[in-house]
This record gives C-alpha cells, structure tokens and sequence, in this order.
C-alpha cells in the first residue's frame, strides 16, 4: 500500500513550514521513526519522521520549498519486498 507523508500543521494558523533538506533519497528503505527530512516552521526546526517502514516510492517536493500543512511531501511502499 502507498502511504503519502504529509506536511505537517504546526499552529492553528496553519502558516506554511518550509522542507530544508531531504535526508532520504527515493529507492531508500525506511523504518517507522527514521528521520526523513527536516523542516523548518515559525517556531521550531525539526526532524520529520517516517510513521510506516517500506521504501520511499517518490519524493514530491523540493528542498526549499514553502508548504502548506496537510500537503504530500513523499509516498512510502509499505509493500516493497513483501511476495
């Protein structure tokens, strides 16, 4: 199954965060907890997490770019190596 990852929403505004840096590359396989980009909002910087492991089918977005929250940033294939 094809999970997206999804920008998160940091304040009940909803201001866009910005995606610094990808620490995944598409092809990479993932673990539940394993940082996959980090982020940079108003307020904080941090490290967004994978919820699901498989492989990183895509990255959608690029580095630098201003996103607004609930906004597909990657899809995992939780599936990938399963028969």
């Amino acid at each position: 199954m094809i999970h997206p990852v999804l920008m998160p929403c940091f304040d009940l505004e909803q201001t866009p965060a910005t995606l610094r840096r990808w620490l995944v590359r598409a092809g990479d396989t993932v673990a539940p907890g394993d940082a996959l980009a980090e982020i940079e909002a108003d307020k904080a910087n941090l490290e967004m997490e994978a919820f699901v492991g498989g492989k990183v089918r895509a990255l959608l977005v690029g580095e630098g770019a201003a996103v607004e929250p609930f906004t597909p940033l990657a899809e995992i294939d939780d599936a990938w190596g399963t028969p």
